[in-house]
């Protein structure tokens, strides 16, 4: 593989980046980074491959006025070649105990070829946007909210959202849901739990034990509170393959690779979709790295559980894994390795130009010191300094 590391060093408010990753058809990246400092907001960035240039383009505070620490979704674009994305609160330093007054997630709109911003309102009030998706066809999003697990739907042309229901939680909201051909809307719910929306007929269905029970712990710890929380028994990414009119995606629980055909709703449980010698599943957290085409998914996965500075237990840096959906065969690329310098996880990902884009962590040279002991915490893993970075590998 040929791998280069990008540091995002040079944006001195953002500690970490979850899905906010889009392609689009002017040939750039665009991306969002977080912020976990308090009264800080996400940043919306564009990264040219010509170029190897990044850009800021905005905050998210210079836009709606008021701090929006996430953009915690995909950024998908749409029939109007303008790119959609979420907002999302995140606690102070990371700390769930710390409280957040939030006015409510928007979806918003990036057009890339006049530079404007456009926001079309908050889907649900006090709730960030987890995730979305879009059907291109209808010029449909749909919104998964947390904490209260919200289904919203908002049109892009009249620009009015409305809720479809409520997904039911034991803590955890799924954080990615997807649109099948016939506009069907696909979401994992705790515990085992599948949920379709269908919009010809506006009803949610709920099936519950779908997937096989797993006893496996979640992950304990005091950082993975309020909406913090990741719980195992739903899945943790998810990709459609039009071409079979089936889902592909990771459980939480197990890090096996699934597939569900839509039209029957037949599931089909693969192994593990990690390299050999990673840590057992009790012991790995799935990533958000997910990606796929016709022929094959690929997939980033860290050997513990990775969450930038409020990771734990990684035993070894992340390898690329391709799943061959022909022969049914995995296969390790190794390491991402840019001069010596690898990637301890990732938490999002793209295809575009033969080419895979990570969000994530890499190493650093050099720890970034803060004035404020807590903004000093965030940019490192146990103690190692990390930078927030994109990664690019020719595959």
């Amino acid at each position: 593989m040929n791998s280069k590391i990008f540091p995002l060093d040079a944006y001195k408010n953002f500690d970490s980046a979850y899905w906010g990753l889009g392609t689009c058809s002017d040939g750039n990246i665009y991306f969002g980074l977080c912020s976990h400092i308090p009264g800080k907001s996400a940043g919306f960035f564009r990264f040219d491959p010509k170029t190897d240039k990044t850009e800021c383009l905005f905050n998210i505070d210079e836009i709606l006025g008021t701090a929006h620490g996430k953009i915690h979704t995909p950024i998908l674009e749409a029939y109007d070649q303008k790119l959609y994305f979420g907002t999302h609160f995140a606690y102070p330093y990371g700390n769930p105990s710390n409280q957040v007054d939030y006015e409510g997630g928007h979806v918003m709109a990036y057009d890339p070829a006049t530079d404007q911003v456009d926001d079309l309102g908050i889907v649900s009030e006090g709730e960030g946007i987890l995730t979305i998706a879009l059907n291109k066809e209808s010029g449909k999003i749909y919104s998964l909210t947390v904490p209260g697990g919200v289904l919203a739907e908002t049109d892009i042309s009249s620009r009015k959202s409305r809720r479809l229901g409520v997904i039911p939680s034991k803590g955890s909201i799924c954080r990615t849901i997807t649109v099948d051909r016939a506009g069907k809307v696909y979401g994992s719910f705790e515990p085992n739990g599948l949920f379709i929306y269908d919009p010809s007929t506006d009803k949610l269905q709920f099936e519950e034990n779908f997937f096989p029970e797993e006893q496996i712990e979640e992950w304990d710890d005091a950082t993975r509170g309020g909406v913090n929380k990741i719980g195992r028994n739903l899945w943790r990414c998810v990709n459609y393959d039009e071409q079979r009119n089936s889902l592909y995606g990771i459980y939480a629980a197990s890090s096996r690779l699934f597939k569900i055909d839509c039209e029957t709703l037949e599931l089909e449980i693969y192994d593990q979709l990690t390299p050999a010698g990673f840590a057992s599943a009790e012991a790995v957290y799935p990533t958000l790295t997910m990606v796929s085409d016709s022929k094959k998914i690929i997939y980033a996965p860290a050997d513990g559980m990775f969450d930038y500075c409020r990771s734990d237990n990684l035993k070894r840096f992340t390898e690329i894994m391709v799943f061959d959906k022909e022969s049914g065969e995995k296969t390790s690329f190794g390491e991402i390795d840019d001069d010596g310098l690898r990637i301890f996880g990732a938490a999002g990902a793209v295809l575009s130009d033969e080419c895979l884009y990570l969000l994530g962590a890499s190493e650093a040279k050099v720890l970034q010191q803060r004035s404020v002991d807590d903004e000093t915490k965030l940019f490192q893993i146990k103690g190692d300094p990390m930078s927030l970075s994109l990664i690019r590998i020719k595959m």
